[in-house]
């Protein structure tokens, strides 16, 4: 092995913990096979240790943490794309509210990001009541449509109700997974104002673009953790909700629908699958 090569992999190595270095590196200087694959094997090996195996239930609880977390931050991202308009385009130029449900958008964007921290931070009972308040001024924001089809069709209806149905496992199973630095978490809701569907795209189109991007990311992910392409198929969940409001009574639906519903439902069958194989090869039995 030459001594740049040795270097490498002496730098990559030190994303593991020390006590394994020196054998790892003496293994690879036996092994002698293709850098390309050594280094992606590296990488994936330093990141798995970090992840943590546990039992088969304790990945699905925490793959149900995971999913719940991504609802409530897509959900507070929903309200934050319009509360900014609220705020910078009514509120700050003295103009006033345009609607005086459009404060349910502020309401929502805050009291989510509460609920987004205590949830991440394991307090699961806070977060679930947090998560019903949000989810009321959401529906305060969007009480303006004037029948309950138009305000199902909504994007910002779903997640909420979507985490707060997940969250029940949480609440009652036993040692339910709590996360270390939950603040973090709230860099999730910028995130999602930008990858998933939000009032934000209405300027860059990006969608359904970056949603099937995130989708397709988190597939190749599975080699490192199972838990989230499971939680990314549960999003897939709320344009498919969106979609099934056409075809009720009082819709015309045409055949874009049933592709798009189509399209959506095999994006999340494919990761919540992929995901399961997943876990089921990282849990410790």
């Amino acid at each position: 092995m030459s001594p740049e090569l040795e270097r490498w992999y002496a730098t990559l190595l030190r994303l593991y913990p020390e006590p394994y270095r020196d054998e790892m590196l003496a293994t690879l200087e036996e092994a002698d096979r293709p850098v390309g694959r050594e280094t992606t094997a590296l990488l994936i090996g330093a990141l798995r240790p970090r992840i943590g195996p546990g039992s088969p239930r304790w990945m699905w609880l925490s793959a149900l943490r995971l999913s719940v977390l991504a609802l409530v931050a897509y959900g507070t991202a929903g309200a934050l794309a319009k509360a900014g308009r609220v705020v910078f385009s009514d509120l700050l130029p003295g103009r006033g509210l345009a609607l005086p449900s459009d404060a349910g958008q502020v309401g929502a964007t805050v009291i989510g990001l509460v609920a987004l921290w205590a949830l991440a931070a394991g307090r699961y009972v806070t977060g679930l009541l947090l998560t019903f308040a949000a989810f009321g001024c959401t529906l305060w924001a969007i009480s303006w449509y004037p029948t309950l089809l138009d305000t199902l069709n909504d994007g910002q209806f779903w997640p909420l109700p979507l985490a707060l149905v997940l969250m029940a496992p949480l609440l009652f199973g036993s040692s339910p997974p709590r996360g270390e630095r939950p603040v973090r978490w709230l860099l999730a809701v910028p995130a999602a104002v930008v990858l998933l569907p939000t009032a934000f795209d209405a300027s860059l189109n990006l969608q359904p673009f970056s949603l099937f991007a995130l989708g397709l990311t988190a597939l190749v992910w599975t080699v490192v953790d199972g838990r989230v392409p499971v939680a990314v198929g549960v999003l897939f969940l709320v344009p498919m909700l969106n979609l099934v409001v056409f075809w009720t009574p009082g819709y015309d639906a045409d055949s874009s629908v049933a592709v798009w519903f189509t399209t959506y439902g095999c994006f999340a069958v494919a990761l919540v699958a992929t995901g399961a194989i997943g876990i089921r090869r990282q849990a410790r039995p």
